[in-house]
């Protein structure tokens, strides 16, 4: 009885993980059942943390204090005027919810199979951008269906004739469960399963064309490697070979067969590294356009510098440009008690995966060691993205990645990865 319980919270919460990070839209009147099932598992977390170990518990002290600062927040939008306009703005507390649920009602001995799942999740995220890209900027199923469109319809483009960038809700998750592949080849071993997902995961990543993202992912692939070098030094090098080869190779290939898509992709390429010069040197494009969201941005954060102003300020007055810079925004829609909050999640967050990080690299804990470096590339990979609290889809993979984090450290059992 006991097992089959545990086996239904299993489900449930990979449901809500699937909703929270984008894979599917919960439209009306679905979204009341999860309205319901979110409620439901909050309270058998509840009725579960005195079953917390010693270490979750200043982490979840912290995200308590948020998430209680979040929910005023929430609450106290102009937009509520019933019950059901503030059951809709309580939905903003969801993804800090995924993070209990991960951590507390999970049994230790199911993460590898949950973290199976969120792989197969961000496979079927990758075939949607690839057919999304092949069909280019129409959406493969009508806005308000069950196609999780997220912000994308905002930054619909073509990258050429053949390809349309498409940056799906998944594709965050995606960010994180790359690094979890990479680290997974570098540091367990060179396994078939591995190498297919990063490469999969890669292409997605590159069809997002965020040349934020690019670099992040490249940023936060060498840190891996950093904190690993001494554990796997030998095939760290080998992967650095194997990739600077690779590199040489594509570059050979784009460039000498004269096929139309490589010869478009290229060009395309190209002028994307370009436009990037072009847009530091002269305060232009993207960059220009950033910086006049910070102008603005500081404008609409003196009118409330300590607490922010309304949660939804930016959806409410249809100023969506705000969420391009993340500081910012946290800024303006959370002040700054919001921001001392979260940085003290961070810091909170990133000195504990140290700490456990240097005592599974002692103890050989290869789980232990995936997880907590997971955090921390997670930290890194988004503030150098700038994507912390714009969608709820973002933070549900910090939830989710210092979620498994907890569940893991809260209990003494080894639990092996394949």
């Amino acid at each position: 009885m006991v097992q089959s319980l545990q086996k239904i919270v299993f489900y449930l919460v990979l449901l809500l993980t699937a909703i929270n990070i984008g894979v599917f839209f919960c439209p009306s009147p679905y979204i009341y059942l999860a309205d319901a099932l979110n409620i439901g598992l909050l309270g058998l977390c509840v009725w579960h943390n005195k079953k917390l170990g010693a270490l979750p518990g200043t982490v979840i002290q912290a995200w308590s204090i948020l998430s209680v600062y979040t929910l005023v927040l929430v609450l106290n939008t102009e937009n509520i005027v019933n019950l059901s306009s503030g059951l809709a703005a309580m939905r903003s507390m969801y993804p800090y919810m995924l993070f209990y649920f991960i951590a507390l009602l999970i049994r230790k001995e199911d993460i590898p199979r949950f973290i199976n799942y969120l792989n197969i999740f961000c496979i079927s995220g990758v075939v949607l951008a690839i057919i999304q890209s092949l069909r280019g900027l129409e959406p493969l199923f009508p806005y308000g269906s069950f196609y999780n469109t997220g912000h994308w319809a905002g930054q619909q483009m073509m990258i050429n004739a053949f390809m349309a960038r498409v940056m799906l809700p998944t594709l965050y998750t995606i960010l994180i469960m790359f690094l979890f592949s990479v680290t997974y080849l570098l540091v367990v071993r060179f396994k078939l399963k591995y190498v297919l997902l990063a490469l999969a995961f890669l292409i997605a990543i590159f069809i997002g064309y965020a040349r934020s993202q690019w670099i992040a992912t490249i940023i936060s692939v060498i840190l891996i490697m950093a904190l690993i070098f001494g554990y796997r030094q030998n095939r760290i090098l080998m992967v650095l070979s194997v990739s600077a080869l690779s590199v040489f190779t594509l570059v050979f290939l784009l460039s000498s067969i004269d096929l139309p898509v490589l010869s478009d992709l290229s060009q395309s390429l190209t002028e994307r590294v370009r436009e990037l010069t072009f847009d530091i040197q002269n305060r232009d494009g993207n960059l220009g356009s950033r910086i006049r969201t910070v102008e603005r941005s500081m404008q609409i954060f003196q009118r409330s510098p300590w607490f922010g102003v309304d949660y939804n300020f930016p959806a409410i007055y249809e100023m969506g440009e705000l969420t391009d810079v993340g500081f910012t925004y946290m800024l303006i829609t959370t002040g700054i008690v919001g921001v001392t909050l979260f940085a003290y999640l961070f810091f909170i967050a990133l000195r504990s995966a140290w700490l456990m990080y240097k005592q599974s690299f002692r103890a050989n804990d290869i789980l232990g060691l995936l997880l907590s470096i997971l955090v921390i590339g997670n930290i890194i990979l988004f503030m150098i993205t700038q994507s912390f609290n714009q969608f709820y889809f973002v933070t549900a993979t910090f939830a989710i990645s210092f979620g498994l984090y907890c569940n893991y450290f809260s209990r003494e059992k080894k639990i092996e990865i394949s």
